[in-house]
This record gives C-alpha cells, structure tokens and sequence, in this order.
C-alpha cells in the first residue's frame, strides 16, 4: 500500500482479494452528506453545500470524478485502497449508497431555506448565499452551508440551499443613520397622513415603516406589502432604486419586468423582500402583475406562500415564499378585497420643476444606501426580539380603539417597522397607545376609501345587478329594481323573480327578526347561469357570511322546500330590511324588527305576502 492520494481502479470483482474488506469509517467524517433516498435516487449535498440527487446505480461511477475530487474526498476514499492500494470503487460505492439509504426516505416537503432571514428556535438567522449567520455577527457567528446542512441532516431539520454570496451585516446601523434614510426619502413629494396637520406623519413614514419590517424577512408575524403610484414625473423609479439600495442586503434585484412563473421560482425558498418597478395593471386584470399578487398574498402570513406541483417523473415539487414586496406604477393596482387589507397604498405627487445638480445628488443617495444596508440588516435583526414585542402592544392597543385583526396587523408592522430604524427603547402600553394616535390618521384614511365587503354583502351586489331582461322605459331592469317595485307594489313583478330562484315574503307581528325576506333558492339553474364564472358560485355558502354583519343581516334556512313557478328547492330566507333605501310601508320604522314565520305554501290564499301597507304610496 503506498500513501499516495491518486488512486487507481482495483480490478472487477477483487473484493476477496487480502486486503479488500468492508470498513465503517463514520458517517460524519464523510465530506459528501448523505441526506437520504428516493426509489433507486439518492440525495445528499456536497462538500460545498449544493443539494444533488443521482441515480444510485451511477455512484460508483462519480467517485473520483466528481463527488471526492478534492484532497479530503480523496483521503477518505483512501480508506478502500487494497493491499496493492487500488480502490475498491464498488465497496465505496456500496457504503455511500447505504448511509443515503440509513438517513431516510427523502421528504420533498422537507423546509429549503435560501436567502433572507429566517426564525429559528434560537432567534432569526440570516442566510448570506454560501454561509448563515446569527447576531452579532462575529467571525465565529458565521457558519457555512455545507456545515449548516450536516447539523440540520442530523437534526432532520431545514435544509439550507447554497446560493452565490450576498453582503453580509455586520455593525448594525445607528439611530442617525435611520433618520438620514428618511430625510433622504423627504426628495420626493409625498402627501401628509392627516391634511389637517401637515407636521405629523407622511405617506413617507408608512413607506420607510414598509422598509424596516421588509428588512427582517420571514421574522414579522404579518408581511406588509407596499403600492406606490403616481404620474409621469413623481420620481417612482428614482425612488424604487432607492428603498431597494436600502434593503439590498436582504432583496432581490429591482425588477421591472416578469412573469408569473419566473416569480414564482425567483421567490422560492427566500424570505427577503421583492421590489418591482413599472408593475403596471393589465387591461383585462389577467396579466403578471395580477397573478403576482396571488403569490404576494400568500407571501404575507404565516409560513408564507406554499406550492406542490408534479414534474414530468411524476415526482412533487415544492415552492415556497415569504416576505415583503414592493410594487410601483402609474396606474394603482386593481386590489381585491383579501389583498387590500395586506398592502398600504401610496401615491406620490409630483415633484414640480427640475432642479440643476438633482441627479448627482440622488446618485449619491442611491450609493449610500447600498453601502448602509448591510447594517440596517444587523439592526434589524438584533432589533427583532423588540419589534415582536412592539407589534404585540400595538396590536393591543389598536384593539382597544376598535380595529379588526387584519387592519391591526397592517398598521402594527408599519409603525414597529418605523421604530425598529429610528428608535432603540421598547414601547410601553402606554406608549404604544400614543402610537397609535399618531397613525390615526392612516387608520381613518383606509376605512374611508375602503372597497372591501363582506363576501355575502358582496354576493347579494351581485344578484341585484343581474339583467332581469324586463324592458322600463326603454331599458332593462335589474333584479336589485325589481324586489324594490316588487315591495311597493305586491304581485308586480313576482312572476319573474321566481324565475330567477327569488321570492318575496313578510314576516309577522312580535320581535324576533327584521322582514320583509328575501328567499332565494339554493340551486335554481337561472340563478346558477347568471352567477357562472364568478365567485359567487356557490352563493348558498357565501351568503352564510351575512351573519359576520351582525344579526340584523343573518340569513335562516327554511325549513321546508319553496316553490319558485314550476322549481322547488330549498331556500334561504335574507332580511330585507337593512338594505332599503325606503320604508315598506307608510310611517314603518326600517330598523323595527319582525319574526320569521315560514309561509303556508298550500293555502289558497296567503295575505304574509303581502305588505301591511298594500295600497298606499311612500308619497
């Protein structure tokens, strides 16, 4: 046996030969990391940390040429050198693929971490491309890829994904720092939060709280998302190369032009903020941008957004991403209601006549903020414990004046992502109440320009816009125009709602509920075809959440079948009252309250259908 780390191939089936036997040597001595199998696959990482999956048959054959090329590989191939120290390249071969095999069926839905900051038991972590990293950041803090997956292959923990290097934080940034970053952003002409006070808050400080939370990641239990528009001349791209030179320690490139796909895998296993510049609404709402903010919804909370599709093996492939993003255009995105409680809205005014010198200086603002991000990263992160606690008070107290989860959710990350760049002591209740004062403003502009609905307020919309096809005055009503003749005058119009699954009935004397009712069918085919293609499909079910607008709103099932015209089908029963403009009847009191009684369907005459105040006029 020589001693030297070139080795030649032992002959085909020598294994016998003096010398040749199996040996153990310990798995963790093993510069390629076995991570387990798949079928006749094995997956393990290399030395370097990149994952691999190969067939096991081909093993044998990658051994010295690829999987053991360096000198520590090699040395350790050594240990199957015979008496004549040839390499017993099967009995090698045999091993690796056994340990493979001994660390488990692969899990494809095993966590894969690449860049950005993650959670961690034992506090955020931040994943620099070729090595991770805890606070605060000294030499012995920092740990490579490869050996991160050897601790997390043991642990059956995350597996984290060799990436090209990224900046990495190292003296967090200072208070000064923090406040120049948001004099910087004074460039631009934003409009104040209250017009009543224009030395509170701006829509600036909602922005540069958007860029403090984006800064950590995975970390914020809710991810806020930012759409700046404004016209040709605010300054949107100019500002968009700066909120991205500031967070480029934990972003992406700015991107202004994608698609949906290119998205999705550009975002996978990340947990860093996303900056899209020109992000422009298509004209028939199924563009990029649109399907964009799908994965941006998902993005927001909890584990972030989770994707299985197959490939052409038949194998599942998993996806996934967290984090913030940033959109800018002329036009704003058309939201919808999930997406708008997840993103603050921004609109830039524009910045008046062009001043000499304007474009040296913002060049040299754009630099300095990518020279200062990777500290603003270490300050977010050592700063991270506070800001939970932050967003937790503000949330309490935001609760205390009335707010809904998700609009607390919003304004929470905001205002902690502001302190976390401009403050270092943590919120008290009490402070955390006069917080929230001052965002008031922020809390009142949303509810006021607010389109959200609750989904079954939503769906009854809906039905009411239907084209009834009854031609008035020469032009067609809608369903919504004929319950509220068919109220006025009783019989009027009742023929062709129940055509449409609908059907108008009054309640009775006593307190219970509000009539009169609106009864609509379950599965009537009219109402079927003219609610297709929408999300109101399944209208039973989504008309359920008229409940959520308190018990005035709620809808009853009834307890027996209805007759529309020649149908028969279940029906629910909606009141009716809370949504007339008008009184039913002369001098009725809208908000009075009326009992449900279901009507006797085989009397030959039933007078509960049929107002009270049959007759008279609102006139």
């Amino acid at each position: 046996m020589n001693d030297s780390y070139v080795l030649e191939d032992a002959e085909p089936d020598s294994e016998s030969k003096s010398g040749a036997v199996w040996i153990e040597p310990k798995v963790e001595d093993c510069p390629v990391i076995p991570l387990g199998f798949e079928g006749g696959y094995v997956h393990f990482a290399l030395p370097e940390g990149e994952l691999r999956r190969e067939p096991a048959s081909k093993i044998a054959g990658m051994l010295k040429t690829d999987l053991f090329v360096s000198l520590e590989g090699r040395v350790f191939l050594a240990q199957w050198r015979d008496n004549d120290g040839k390499l017993q390249r099967d009995m090698a071969a045999q091993w690796f693929v056994d340990r493979c095999r001994k660390a488990g069926r692969w899990d494809s839905d095993r966590p894969q971490r690449g860049y950005g900051v993650w959670s961690t038991v034992d506090g955020p972590v931040v994943h620099a491309g070729d090595a991770v990293g805890r606070w605060p950041f000294g030499e012995s803090d920092w740990e490579s890829v490869a050996e991160a997956l050897r601790t997390g292959a043991q642990a059956r923990g995350p597996l984290w994904l060799l990436r090209p290097p990224a900046p990495r934080p190292g003296k967090p940034a200072t208070i000064a720092e923090g406040e120049k970053l948001r004099e910087l952003m004074n460039l631009w002409n934003f409009a104040p939060l209250d017009p009543r006070d224009p030395e509170g808050l701006s829509e600036a400080d909602a922005l540069f709280g958007w860029q403090g939370t984006a800064l950590l990641g995975a970390i914020p239990p809710f991810r806020p998302h930012a759409s700046v528009s404004g016209g040709a001349g605010a300054g949107k791209t100019t500002l968009s190369r700066l909120l991205q030179a500031a967070g480029s320690a934990n972003a992406g490139d700015l991107l202004d032009s994608f698609s949906e796909a290119g998205l999705r895998n550009g975002l996978s296993g990340e947990a860093r903020a996303l900056y899209l510049d020109e992000a422009e609404p298509s004209v028939d709402g199924q563009g990029p941008v649109e399907k964009a903010l799908e994965v941006l919804r998902r993005m927001s909370t909890g584990e972030g957004s989770t994707r299985r599709q197959g490939d052409t093996g038949g194998r599942t492939a998993g996806q996934t991403a967290v984090g913030s993003a940033y959109l800018a255009s002329i036009l704003p995105v058309q939201l919808g209601d999930a997406m708008a409680t997840r993103v603050v809205e921004v609109r830039l005014r524009l910045l008046g006549k062009a001043k000499g010198g304007a474009d040296e200086k913002l060049k040299e603002a754009i630099d300095w903020a990518r020279e200062i991000s990777p500290r603003l990263l270490a300050r977010a992160v050592r700063e991270a414990k506070r800001y939970r606690a932050d967003v937790s008070l503000l949330k309490a107290a935001l609760g205390e004046s009335g707010q809904t989860p998700r609009a607390a959710d919003l304004v929470a990350a905001l205002a902690a992502g502001r302190r976390l760049l401009l403050h270092d002591e943590a919120l008290t209740i009490e402070t955390a109440r006069e917080e929230v004062a001052r965002w008031s403003a922020l809390i009142r502009n949303r509810e006021e320009t607010s389109a959200a609905q609750n989904p079954g307020q939503a769906c009854l919309s809906r039905i009411w816009a239907i084209n009834s096809g009854q031609h008035s005055k020469d032009r067609h009503l809608t369903i919504g125009e004929m319950i509220q003749e068919q109220l006025e005058s009783p019989g009027f119009h009742e023929k062709v709602l129940k055509t449409f699954g609908l059907k108008i009935e009054n309640g009775h004397g006593a307190h219970e509920r509000p009539g009169p009712w609106l009864l609509i069918s379950t599965n009537h085919p009219a109402l079927a075809r003219a609610l297709a293609g929408t999300h109101y499909a399944n209208w039973r079910g989504v008309l359920e959440h008229l409940a959520d607008l308190g018990e005035a709103y709620a809808p009853r099932p009834l307890p027996t079948p209805v007759r529309f015209g020649m149908h028969q089908s279940r029906a629910l029963a909606v009141p009716l009252t809370p949504w007339l403009e008008r009184p039913v009847g002369l001098g009725a009191d809208p908000a009075e309250v009326t009992p449900f009684e279901a009507p006797v369907w085989d009397a030959p005459s039933d007078r509960a259908s049929r107002p009270a105040s049959h007759g008279e006029s609102h006139d």
